[in-house]
């Protein structure tokens, strides 16, 4: 069976890395998680994909105008399926940062094991719900440390509650997406 890799990664308004969650080192060989990434721009991170990097820059040049505040994007490569989806921030009606998501299916070395039925997929989905559900759990833990700590000082406090509740939203909707399949 194919191999699954998640990463989460929060940006601010202008697009740079503020945290990161999951495995970036298997879409980037310049980087691993380490302080060196953060305030880097996430365009810039991914040169070495440059479809995501132009997908990005064009997301980060129409967002002030969507209404939609998710995207996503598919790409197949020679190492397997990418999928990218970003998901816009919005405070009082203003844009914020916006959390990257990226599901990564390495193609197996093994090609003999070929997924011949829709249960090696179900098992996929429910791999990648818990792998989701395990790194937002990660980042909202962080960021409670972060509101805890920067208590003090309000106008810090209150970009983190929205990071807070943006990862509780996607959290939601994976669960959602686990109660639509059952259906």
């Amino acid at each position: 069976m194919d191999r699954a890799s998640v990463t989460v990664i929060a940006c601010d308004a202008a697009g740079r890395i503020n945290s990161v969650g999951g495995e970036i080192e298997k879409f980037t060989q310049d980087f691993s998680i380490s302080p060196q990434l953060l305030g880097r721009q996430c365009a810039d991170v991914f040169k070495e994909i440059p479809q995501l990097t132009d997908w990005l820059e064009s997301e980060m040049r129409s967002r002030e105008s969507a209404i939609n505040a998710s995207q996503q994007l598919s790409l197949a490569s020679g190492q397997g399926l990418l999928q990218a989806h970003l998901l816009s921030l919005k405070s009082d009606g203003q844009q914020g940062g916006f959390i990257l998501l990226l599901i990564a299916q390495l193609d197996s070395p093994q090609k003999s094991e070929q997924p011949n039925s829709s249960c090696s997929s179900t098992l996929l989905s429910q791999r990648l719900r818990h792998d989701l559900k395990n790194q937002l759990g990660g980042m909202k833990l962080y960021a409670t440390f972060l509101k805890r700590r920067l208590s003090h000082d309000a106008a810090l406090v209150e970009p983190v509650e929205k990071i807070i509740a943006g990862i509780d939203a996607l959290t939601a909707q994976i669960s959602q997406m686990r109660f639509e399949e059952k259906s």
